[in-house]
């Protein structure tokens, strides 16, 4: 009687839209129990270990999107780097983890492409402990002694931001910022790295702190952002 049931196209669709639904107010109202949660520190996951529910905590190093709306997260613990996955179907997160953040998340333990990863299982199952001043803070004009190196420049303003699309088809910023003695430099953010509240802080007029990887384009120095905070 089921299969004769679920075979007409029109109850078909009923029941693929109750269980994707269900799967969704699943992942969005799910908050696991972590009274037998093991301690995850980042690192070599054993065998053993696979499928162990962890709470693991460290600072984010990496942080993109997908086109399919999936989040991704690099982060580095006291043993080492781990990933985390946010699928949409877990329901929005309750902030948007980016550089420099350091967080908490529980999940479950394992590996994927070889690399040590820890699976939510929940939209609330990360948490923002504190934005981490785990990376040197400097002016623009000490800019040019950490060459490739990810660091917070204080107390600047922005001078310009532009969106435009790169030749790979991107969304991408250009940024120009300035300091309080007049010096500038210019800047990209990766589409990966930003999105509207990053793009809103820039467009502001108040002084920012702004977290960038110091690199060189055309031969001059040059930024890719990796966050912004309100001074």
């Amino acid at each position: 009687m089921f299969k004769q049931f679920i075979s007409r196209p029109i109850w078909s669709l009923v029941l693929f839209f109750i269980i994707t639904t269900a799967i969704w107010i699943g992942g969005k109202f799910y908050s696991p129990s972590v009274v037998n949660a093991k301690s995850y520190q980042g690192g070599q996951v054993e065998l053993s270990e696979n499928g162990d529910l962890v709470i693991a905590e460290g600072l984010v190093t990496d942080s993109g999107n997908s086109r399919q709306g999936m989040k991704f997260v690099t982060i580095k613990g006291q043993s080492g780097e781990f990933g985390a996955t946010f699928f949409p179907s877990l329901g929005k997160l309750p902030f948007v983890p980016r550089v420099g953040d350091y967080v908490v998340v529980t999940g479950l333990l394992g590996k994927y492409q070889n690399k040590s990863q820890v699976s939510p299982l929940s939209s609330r199952s990360i948490k923002l402990e504190e934005s981490s001043n785990t990376f040197p803070s400097v002016t623009i004009d000490q800019l040019s002694n950490y060459m490739n190196q990810t660091v917070w420049i204080d107390n600047v303003t922005v001078r310009s931001v532009k969106q435009f699309i790169s030749k790979q088809g991107s969304k991408m910023l250009r940024f120009e910022i300035i300091d309080s003695s007049g010096r500038s430099i210019n800047g990209i953010f990766f589409e990966s790295d930003w999105d509207d509240d990053i793009y809103q802080l820039l467009r502001g007029k108040d002084p920012i702190r702004i977290l960038a990887k110091v690199s060189e384009f055309q031969n001059k120095l040059s930024l890719n952002g990796k966050n912004v905070k309100r001074v």
